[in-house]
């Protein structure tokens, strides 16, 4: 079964991309967006802790209760750890076909048997494959979706999408940033380190990392690692994907600020360095930043626009 046609058996018909859930290691964000004269307003943003090593669902339900989202669309960002993401070459089949085919193309290389996976496919850009025909698999145990769905529902929300970190973060930065060379998006949490190449709407590269960062306020950006990883992604980029340097490289993450940028950070690329500014978001500016960038899985999962996983 396909991860797409799996999600629609779930769909419901209220209008989606307004409530998103960010599920990460530490717990859940929640961010709600609504309608207004000058666009979607964030209106809720919450990060909700982990209680005893488990998740919040508890907690969860009482959001829901108060913010009165009984019955609304959830739109769900998986943590990375959750998912495969695969870049393999889509086999020459017709279109119809090609989902089955790269079933069978990705199945030794996944963690559990074929029949258990749930699994999508994205393409990547003619441009950046050099006559090839790329595409990146998206897999995840069909079984964990339905635990999520059931949890979803035992707290009172539908389940209108299931997305990945990667598009989250490409949903957000499409509404925010303008570069028409690109950006480079690099994600930190606690010891690791998530890289996002994008144009337009196409995600071209990603790359997980582990890094030297313990995501505490006053913890420093491990500068030397981060510029040699961005340096290996970026010469990758360039070199085998024929791309051109992208106009930004912005962090973001846990207690990811800009004073945290270094010079040395600065002058090691020829692009633009900066962190991921969310305040052009409509509402954002009640919230504080430390919680914004906690929260910028479920605030990209929000803006998901039909149903795309």
């Amino acid at each position: 079964m396909s991860l797409k046609s799996l999600l629609n058996r779930f769909k419901s018909s209220q209008n989606a991309g307004a409530l998103g859930l960010g599920m990460c290691p530490d717990g859940f964000s929640v961010a709600r967006f609504t309608p207004g004269a000058e666009g979607p307003t964030l209106k809720q943003c919450d990060f909700l802790l982990n209680m005893d090593g488990a998740p919040p669902v508890a907690e969860l339900k009482n959001r829901v209760h108060d913010y009165k989202l009984q019955g609304a669309d959830c739109h769900v960002c998986l943590p990375v750890s959750e998912y495969n993401l695969l870049l393999v070459e889509a086999p020459k089949v017709p279109e119809e076909e090609l989902r089955e085919a790269i079933r069978w193309k990705v199945k030794d290389l996944l963690p559990y048997p074929l029949e258990e996976a749930a699994i999508d496919v994205f393409p990547l850009p003619p441009e950046s494959s050099r006559g090839r025909n790329m595409v990146y698999a998206v897999a995840m145990p069909e079984a964990e979706v339905l635990r999520i769905k059931a949890m979803l529902d035992e707290v009172g929300l539908k389940l209108a999408s299931l997305g990945i970190m990667e598009l989250a973060l490409r949903n957000l930065t499409e509404q925010i940033v303008e570069d028409e060379r690109g950006i480079c998006l690099v994600y930190l949490k606690q010891n690791r380190g998530l890289l996002v190449l994008l144009k337009g709407s196409s995600v071209f590269l990603s790359r997980q990392f582990d890094v030297n960062y313990n995501a505490g306020l006053f913890d420093e950006l491990p500068e030397d690692q981060l510029i040699l990883e961005l340096q290996r992604s970026l010469d990758y980029y360039e070199r085998q994907m024929g791309q051109a340097p992208p106009g930004k490289i912005l962090f973001c993450g846990e207690n990811v600020s800009g004073d945290k940028i270094t010079e040395t950070l600065q002058g090691a690329f020829r692009s633009e360095v900066a962190v991921l500014d969310v305040s052009p978001l409509t509402g954002a500016e009640v919230f504080e930043s430390s919680l914004l960038n906690l929260a910028l899985p479920a605030i990209g999962a929000a803006m998901t626009q039909g149903g795309n996983s």
